[in-house]
């Protein structure tokens, strides 16, 4: 715990540093490369990799690896350019295990403030992409989270669907008669690639307890079925201890908000062993 601690501590000095060094490595052009004049962001490169082969421009791209590499608990620290991403890579004498999770969530929420300092100092005419990858003392990795400056994540096009169908909702409200359906909102308004994506993401992190996952949506009734890997006999005890009423109530708004629906939606779950039986089945509405 305490590495993992310490690890979080570093990484967030090294976004930091990252996030600030814009503003302060122009001062030092001027005093270290007489020659240099810049009044305003570097712009001639075609790429972050061409940059690198400039002292002016690669001394701006690392101007935070010197402040990192003082830190004790770090090995090694290297700045690199290939096309258009800049990549940190940050090798830990400690092991502070798998941490990628986590920092996806947490770059992510700085990405804006990095690109946009780093434009402060290179501001080229394409996307920029910014990688960090961390190894613990055996060399396996830590994070590897790779930040795109021209595309929102998919946590930014959620909230944006969110945004504006809450916007068609307003229009609609008290409107229960209007027509609009769970079904028409997940296959017609927003696509199928949705619920794909929800059904993929539940298996990617439930690999080893179901084979398959399947969401339908039939009007304003969803129905979602799980395969499990291995015989589990009957569960309907346990399936029902956990759909605690505010479990059930999270479900409900999660479909019907983003979609608008304000008519009755009938929610089903349904668990199925692998020789077809029906291991536990809850259903309902709200």
């Amino acid at each position: 715990m305490h590495n993992k601690k310490r690890f979080a501590f570093v990484i967030g000095s090294l976004v930091l540093t990252i996030a600030l060094f814009g503003c302060k490595t122009k001062s030092s052009f001027n005093n270290t490369l007489e020659s240099s004049n810049l009044d305003g962001p570097i712009t001639e490169f075609e790429s972050l990799e061409d940059a690198f082969n400039d002292p002016v421009a690669k001394l701006a791209l690392k101007a935070g690896e010197k402040m990192v590499e003082q830190d004790d608990t770090i090995y090694s620290f290297d700045i690199s350019a290939e096309g258009n991403r800049l990549i940190y890579e940050i090798h830990m004498k400690e092991d502070v295990g798998n941490q990628q999770s986590y920092y996806e969530n947490y770059l992510e929420k700085q990405k804006a403030n990095m690109f946009s300092e780093l434009r402060k100092d290179i501001d080229l005419d394409c996307d920029y992409e910014i990688e960090y990858i961390v190894y613990n003392a055996d060399y396996s990795k830590a994070c590897d989270v790779v930040l795109y400056e021209g595309q929102p994540s998919e946590k930014e096009k959620m909230e944006a669907l969110k945004q504006e169908y809450e916007e068609e909702k307003k229009k609609e409200e008290k409107n229960v008669d209007n027509g609009e359906t769970v079904q028409h909102y997940y296959e017609d308004v927003i696509g199928p690639w949705y619920l794909d994506a929800v059904e993929d993401a539940i298996m990617e992190s439930n690999q080893s307890t179901f084979t398959d996952i399947e969401i339908e949506c039939v009007d304003n009734y969803v129905t979602f079925s799980y395969y499990f890997a291995k015989d589990m006999g009957d569960v309907q005890a346990n399936v029902e201890t956990n759909m605690t009423d505010a479990e059930k109530e999270k479900i409900l708004s999660d479909i019907k908000l983003p979609s608008g629906v304000t008519a009755t939606v009938t929610i089903k779950y349904i668990y199925y062993n692998p020789d077809g039986s029906v291991a536990a089945e809850v259903e309902f509405e709200g």
